[in-house]
């Protein structure tokens, strides 16, 4: 049986410790430490220590203690934040251009990027190929491949706005769809 340990960020420090019933509770902690742990990246059995190990993976103290998420939406093969700064940041697989860098790395990124384009977002949204998220002044704006909004099928590399000029206050995208 597999030890289950958080590390977590607390004050300056990094710590290993047992989940609890007031770590769980916090979703705020739980959705912090799942960006600093997707960040590490992933074994094939999506451990982040791999089989039968059951040490606390080793985190790097600057990733955790620069980006504090409010907001995270994990895919299957990527995941994206919004910091409490409003910047949108995304990671894991950009086959389709779906983190919004700028261009189609074909390797994962194993640290979170910050989204090209300089927008500030309010929430993120991530499909199987695509990523998407609201404005602060309410506009909808898509990246990737697949359902980004704009009427074509081709791929985006940065965020687009969804046409129509139309408010969000929420997007939720899903397979191959965005509503």
């Amino acid at each position: 049986m597999r030890n289950n340990w958080l590390r977590s960020y607390e004050h300056g420090v990094l710590t290993n410790q047992r989940p609890n019933e007031e770590i769980m509770r916090s979703y705020h902690s739980v959705l912090a430490l799942s960006a600093v742990l997707s960040a590490v990246g992933c074994t094939e059995d999506k451990s982040p220590t791999g089989p039968g190990n059951t040490s606390a993976p080793e985190l790097s103290a600057t990733a955790a203690a620069t980006l504090v998420f409010r907001a995270i939406s994990a895919g299957e093969d990527h995941s994206c934040g919004v910091t409490t700064t409003n910047v949108a940041y995304c990671w894991g697989n950009n086959f389709s251009g779906q983190l919004g860098v700028g261009s189609a790395v074909f390797s994962n990124q194993l640290v979170p990027v910050a989204v090209a384009g300089g927008l500030r977002f309010r929430n993120v949204s991530v499909g199987d190929s695509h990523s998407c998220g609201v404005t602060t002044d309410d506009h909808a704006y898509c990246w990737g491949s697949g359902a980004v909004g704009d009427g074509t099928s081709e791929r985006r590399y940065t965020p687009v706005a969804v046409s129509g000029n139309l408010s969000f206050r929420l997007v939720r995208a899903g397979a191959g769809h965005t509503c």
